[in-house]
C-alpha cells in the first residue's frame, strides 16, 4: 500500500470520519462538539443544529459526539439519508430505537408507537437522541414534520432531542420565515469553519501522519502552504484529497519528500482549468478518421503506458493540431519547465473533456498523458529532433 512506503501503519487521509485521527485544534469544530455535547447532557433543548461548508468536518463532528456518549444513558438512533417522508423517517428512527423492522405505514399509528418508545426509554434513566447528518436535503415540509416530533414531552423534560447537521442552506432555511416555528426550538446552532491558515494545515496534517505511525518531514513546509492555499483555504476534506494524491504520486514515482511544486502539479488536476486551446474536436467514430498507432510509424512517440478510455493517440493529436498559430509561435521560446507546465494544464484539459473512467490510479494516468503530450509540443518546438506524423 502507499502509506506503507511511507513508513506508516495506516492511511492517514481517507475520505472517512475515523475519530480515532481526530484533531483537537480546530476551533470551530471543537466548540461545536463541545456546546452539541453540552445541550444533550446539561442542557433541556429539544434541537441542536450544525452547519458549515461542504468538506469542513461536520460528519466527523457528529461521530465524536457519538462516542462520547455512554450507551447505558442514551438511545441513539444516526440517519445519514433524511430524505424521506414523514412516514418514512419515523420508521426509520423507531427501527433504530428498538432495533427492529418497523412496517407500519400509518402516521398516527407511528406516532404513538413512537411516543411510547420514548416513554419506555424514559423509564429506564435514557434520553432519546437523534442524529441527522446531511440535513441539507430535507426540503421545508419535512422540516415541518421533523418540529410535529419535537412536540414528543413531558410536563419537566423534552422526550426527544435532535442534532441536525448540514450544508450552509440548511441554515438558510431554517431562518426563513415559513420555519419560524422550527427556528424557534434550536437550543445550540453551531457553524463550523475550516482552518484558518498553513500552520494550521501543518499542525493538522502532522497530527494525523504521527497518529499513523509516520514521520511529518515528508512533506516540505512550502507544501504545507500549497495545500492551503489549494484547498478552498483550509476545507479539511479537500486537505486530505490532496495529501492523500500527493502520498500517492510520491510513492508511485519513488520521491522521499513532497514539494510545493508537486502539490500545485496534484491539486492542478481538481481544479477548473482556463481554456488554454479551442475545444477538442468531437469524433464520432475516430477509427474511421485517424490510423491506429503503432511500431512501424511516427506516431510511436506516444507510447502509453496505461489502459485508458482515449481513442489512443488520436485525441492526442487532434489537440496538438488545434493549436492557434499564436500558441504555437509562443511555443518558440518556451523554456522546458514552462512546456512541461503547459503540457500538465493540456492534460488536464483532455481527462475533463474525455472524463476518467477507467480504475487506474488518475495520477498515473495523468502522467502519461502529459508525457505524450510534452513529446508533440516539444517536436513543434523541434520538427528535426521529434517528429509526429498524422497518416
Amino acid at each position: 500500500m502507499y502509506y506503507e512506503y511511507w513508513g506508516m501503519k495506516k492511511a492517514p487521509f481517507d475520505n472517512v470520519p475515523d475519530p480515532s485521527l481526530y484533531w483537537s485544534e480546530n476551533n470551530s469544530l471543537e466548540d461545536a462538539i463541545s456546546e452539541i455535547l453540552f445541550a444533550i447532557e446539561e442542557g433541556n433543548d429539544c434541537l441542536a443544529v450544525l452547519t458549515g461548508k461542504i468538506g469542513s468536518g461536520k460528519t466527523l463532528g457528529l461521530r465524536i459526539i457519538l462516542n462520547e456518549l455512554d450507551p447505558e444513558k442514551y438511545r441513539i438512533a444516526f440517519i445519514t439519508n433524511p430524505d424521506l417522508s414523514s412516514v418514512q423517517l419515523m420508521r426509520e428512527i423507531i427501527g433504530q430505537l428498538k432495533n427492529k423492522k418497523i412496517t407500519n405505514r400509518y402516521k398516527d399509528q407511528l406516532l404513538e408507537e413512537l411516543n411510547t418508545t420514548l416513554f419506555d426509554c424514559a423509564n429506564k434513566g435514557q434520553k432519546v437522541i437523534i442524529f441527522i447528518d446531511e440535513a441539507n436535503v430535507m426540503n421545508t415540509a419535512q422540516l415541518h414534520n421533523l418540529r410535529l416530533m419535537t412536540n414528543l414531552q413531558d410536563d419537566q423534560q423534552n422526550m426527544i432531542i435532535f442534532v441536525l447537521a448540514g450544508q450552509e442552506e440548511l441554515g438558510k432555511r431554517l431562518e426563513s420565515k415559513a420555519l419560524e416555528n422550527l427556528y424557534q426550538r434550536i437550543g445550540v446552532y453551531c457553524r463550523v469553519k475550516g482552518l484558518t491558515g498553513p500552520e494550521t494545515v501543518q499542525q493538522y496534517l502532522s497530527h494525523r501522519i504521527k497518529i499513523c505511525e509516520g514521520s511529518p518531514e515528508i512533506f516540505s513546509p512550502e507544501a504545507y502552504e500549497a495545500i492551503w492555499l489549494h484547498s478552498g483555504q483550509g476545507v479539511p476534506r479537500l486537505i486530505n484529497k490532496i495529501a492523500k494524491l500527493c502520498l500517492k504520486a510520491g510513492e508511485t514515482n519513488q520521491i522521499k519528500k513532497i514539494d510545493a511544486e508537486m502539490v500545485h502539479t496534484i491539486a492542478s488536476m481538481f481544479e477548473r482549468v482556463k481554456p488554454l486551446l479551442p475545444q477538442i474536436p468531437q469524433q464520432k467514430n475516430p477509427a474511421k478518421n485517424k490510423k491506429p498507432p503503432s511500431q512501424s510509424d511516427n506516431h510511436k512517440v506516444f507510447s502509453p503506458v496505461t489502459q485508458t478510455q482515449f481513442h489512443g493517440d488520436a485525441m492526442v493529436i487532434d489537440l496538438i493540431e488545434g493549436l492557434s498559430p499564436q500558441i504555437r509561435n509562443q511555443l518558440q521560446s518556451m523554456e522546458d519547465k514552462q512546456l512541461v507546465d503547459l503540457a500538465g494544464k493540456m492534460a488536464i484539459q483532455l481527462i475533463q473533456k474525455k472524463g476518467q473512467k477507467s480504475a487506474d490510479d488518475p495520477v498515473i494516468v495523468w502522467h502519461s498523458i502529459k508525457g505524450r503530450i510534452y513529446s508533440a509540443l516539444k517536436s513543434i518546438q523541434e520538427p528535426k529532433r521529434y517528429h509526429i506524423g498524422t497518416s
